[in-house]
């Protein structure tokens, strides 16, 4: 989860009224344990179809699992490096024995990943857990979806060495080269709605088949709708009516994490 305050709030008003607009909204990573029911219920009147929540530690999983009604609320269950990087044998193996308890009930591993901010020294225990859950994600057939704070190029070493191909780069903070390296893997880049020169650019050297939108809510952006931003990001660099941009990010999700059409209702 990246605590960051959004640069959009100017514009939310203008947001809202093209939101009704657009019946085709889909949030790839959102934590909903953070949220509950009344911000559901709120993205939902907003017109997001469906969104993927994310477990961060051991109770936010619980929590997720309880929202989870393969309609509207899809559930991937995880760690983040933050929390990783205490998490022991002991509870690591509880982890997975949950995930594995849940295989049928989820959609994918998440979030996961490698995160520097917190110092060399914790990141071997953040690389024991990483490896561990990119394992259990390959052996369990499972989407993954991955935090990656300045260790970007070394998440995608390790992936590609697994062979891991159903990768969702959370919240894509990396440069073209970074980008196009994914987008030849078959890896999904997912753009936040935080506008920045760097973003745009890697929006207009990738292909759009390889892009999600989220809205790592409430951390980056208040609540799931707010992925209006990000599609009005792509919007614009590639040219193409928001609709369209909708449409194509919408089917993009649903195909990456393997859900059903018939299970996402439709408002």
């Amino acid at each position: 989860m990246e605590m960051l305050k959004p640069k959009f709030d100017a514009k939310l008003k203008e947001d809202k009224l093209i939101l009704k607009q657009i019946t085709r909204l889909a949030d790839s990573h959102c934590h909903l344990d953070l949220i509950g029911k009344d911000g559901i219920a709120e993205a939902l009147r907003h017109n997001v179809a469906f969104m993927l929540t994310n477990g961060t530690t051991m109770e936010s999983n619980d929590k997720n699992l309880s929202f989870l009604d393969n309609v509207h609320v899809f559930v991937n269950m995880g760690i983040d490096p933050q929390n990783a990087i205490n998490l022991n044998d002991a509870h690591l193996g509880a982890l997975i024995s949950n995930i594995k308890i849940n295989a049928a009930r989820i959609t994918g591993i998440g979030e996961i990943g490698l995160d520097n901010t917190y110092g060399e020294e914790s990141m071997n225990r953040q690389r024991v857990v990483f490896d561990t859950l990119v394992d259990l994600s390959i052996k369990m057939q499972k989407p993954i979806s991955v935090h990656a704070r300045g260790t970007l190029d070394e998440v995608i070493d390790i992936l590609h060495n697994k062979g891991h191909s159903r990768v969702h780069l959370h919240f894509f903070e990396g440069d073209i080269m970074q980008a196009k390296k994914a987008e030849r893997l078959g890896y999904m880049v997912s753009i936040p709605p935080l506008d920045s020169a760097r973003r745009r650019r890697v929006i207009k050297e990738i292909a759009i088949d390889n892009i999600l939108v989220e809205s790592d809510s409430p951390a980056a952006s208040k609540s799931p709708q707010e992925v209006i931003s990000a599609l009005m990001m792509i919007s614009e660099v590639k040219g193409i009516s928001l609709d369209r941009a909708s449409d194509i990010i919408f089917d993009n999700t649903r195909k990456f994490f393997s859900l059903s059409q018939k299970n996402i209702m439709m408002r």
